[in-house]
């Protein structure tokens, strides 16, 4: 899948795989994005599953509006990725211009198709972060993987199973936080959390939930 120019609505697109190195020039499937300069894209993860588990997600953070979302898809095997259960998720909280609720979108699915699950219902969970939350320091989200695909629009801080406060001096959640197996052995997956802020002159912190 790949993503297009950060600066417009933007979309994804996906292209099948085939045998013997043939260039692909053109996408089976392509995901348009929802909102007028939502950056569709920033955020794009393989979350593992597929079906009544989510396979896709795709982060529109919206710098610019405040109406970032984050759209999950369950794929279909003869239609693409980007079929099959669709969910979406908005973020009540992200009032302020800047939130960019859907800058993180995470999942607990590896490349090696080693799924993990952070909150313990064996199953691959995700993990949605936004910027800030009405300008303040932000939670994340997690949502087990049967209840992230609850088809339709829903608000991501009731839909939740569990949700962590930020520290209150945090600026930001990064696109390219990640999950990464079970580094202290409690059965559970864990997850890296990146600090990203849009100006220079900031070190950035990682912050590690297990």
């Amino acid at each position: 899948m790949l993503s297009s120019s950060p600066s417009s609505a933007g979309s994804v697109s996906a292209f099948h795989g085939v045998a013997g190195g043939a260039a692909i020039t053109t996408p089976n499937q392509t995901f348009s994005g929802p909102i007028a300069g939502g950056r569709t894209g920033i955020a794009l993860n393989y979350l593992g599953g597929g079906g009544a588990l989510p396979l896709v997600g795709i982060g529109s953070p919206a710098y610019a509006t405040a109406s970032g979302q984050v759209d999950l898809f369950g794929g279909n095997v003869a239609t693409g990725p980007f079929n099959g259960v669709h969910a979406v998720y908005t973020d009540s909280r992200a009032t302020t211009v800047g939130d960019a609720f859907g800058i993180m979108v995470m999942g607990s699915a590896f490349a090696n198709g080693v799924t993990t699950s952070f909150i313990g219902d064996s199953s691959p969970d995700v993990v949605f972060g936004a910027t800030k939350e009405a300008g303040a320091a932000s939670r994340i989200y997690f949502l087990t993987g049967q209840n992230a695909m609850t088809s339709g629009t829903r608000d991501v801080v009731t839909a939740a199973d569990v949700t962590f406060q930020m520290p209150a001096d945090w600026q930001g959640c990064a696109f390219l936080s990640g999950g990464i197996r079970d580094a202290n052995a409690d059965g559970y997956g864990d997850v890296a959390v990146g600090e990203w802020r849009g100006t220079s002159g900031y070190n950035g912190r990682v912050l590690v939930l297990w």
